[in-house]
């Protein structure tokens, strides 16, 4: 059986592991993986005594329907993942007087391999980009770079416009600047590309996106001037906008913003090297043998 222990010990210990784990961890990371977890804990409530516990209040609410749930599976696995450590740690340093999720088994993660990098087809992608036509002009040029360009959304949002060659012909593309960080960080993989080639399609948009634009603006910028909250984005404008084309039967699958770079990565392939692509997509070749260049995104099955 696990230790009795309060909310607000809880609470005391998972701030103070919190405060442990900010230096040793990227800023996106902090954001995602602590301070929202913070938020979550907030909400306990005073009954929780133990583990177990706190286990079933989370459980409770993502089993609700999809319209009154507060948190999906993959949000609570997270979460169990990472109070764990933290009153394992607590408990060590003498925070907590024993762990009382010392007996809680981690929650096995749902394989979702199968979506993680689908790809948009050909044809979802122009319906896409189609409807992304009559989008306010900032959402339309973030929706035709993110498949112009095969970039993480962090990679576009954190480009300025010295980071365009005044030629037009190259972009560098060398950090990352996820929403609710400060400041830009490197890129997921550390890997970058300051050489990234500009097609005409591509050196169209950037001259659109940065007409009038000083060196150190934001290419792609939200409406008060900063850089693009493509968070925002994918909520209020991606996400609706692909399920009306699901429902017309113009794309197959309700897939995220990030599709975009599976999508670009998936054509790139049937026109340049596995290493060219690695190196324009700042990922490695292995990443791309394992989830890109085994199966055809267009495999027809003869008919009988």
């Amino acid at each position: 059986m696990s230790p009795n222990t309060s909310r607000t010990a809880l609470l005391k210990a998972w701030n103070a592991y919190k405060d442990y784990r900010r230096s040793h961890v990227a800023a996106s990371t902090f954001y995602k993986d602590y301070e929202l977890i913070s938020q979550r804990l907030a909400l306990m409530p005073l009954w929780i005594a133990t583990g177990q516990d706190w286990l079933y209040w989370m459980e409770t609410q993502k089993q609700k329907d999809k319209t009154t749930r507060r948190w999906s599976p993959e949000t609570v696995r997270r979460t169990l993942q990472q109070m764990k450590a933290a009153t394992r740690w607590a408990d060590k340093a003498g925070i907590l007087k024993g762990d009382p999720f010392q007996h809680i088994d981690n929650i096995k993660k749902r394989n979702r391999r199968g979506n993680q990098y689908r790809a948009f087809s050909v044809s979802g992608r122009a319906a896409i980009l189609s409807v992304a036509e009559e989008l306010p002009p900032r959402s339309r040029r973030w929706t035709q770079a993110l498949f112009y360009t095969g970039c993480r959304p962090s990679e576009l949002r954190a480009l300025k416009r010295h980071h365009w060659a005044k030629d037009g012909s190259q972009l560098q593309i060398v950090s990352a600047f996820p929403v609710r960080t400060e400041a830009p960080q490197g890129t997921k993989t550390g890997n970058s590309t300051p050489d990234y080639p500009c097609n005409i399609q591509l050196q169209k948009l950037l001259s659109e996106a940065t007409a009038g634009a000083s060196p150190d603006d934001w290419i792609f910028r939200g409406e008060s001037g900063g850089p693009f909250d493509y968070q925002n984005f994918q909520a209020d404008v991606f996400k609706p906008m692909v399920e009306r084309l699901a429902e017309a039967g113009k794309v197959a699958f309700v897939l995220s913003q990030y599709h975009a770079r599976h999508t670009w990565i998936t054509q790139a392939l049937k026109v340049l090297s596995v290493q060219d692509v690695a190196y324009l997509a700042r990922t490695s070749p292995d990443i791309i043998y394992k989830h890109y260049a085994q199966v055809s995104n267009d495999l027809k099955i003869p008919e009988v």
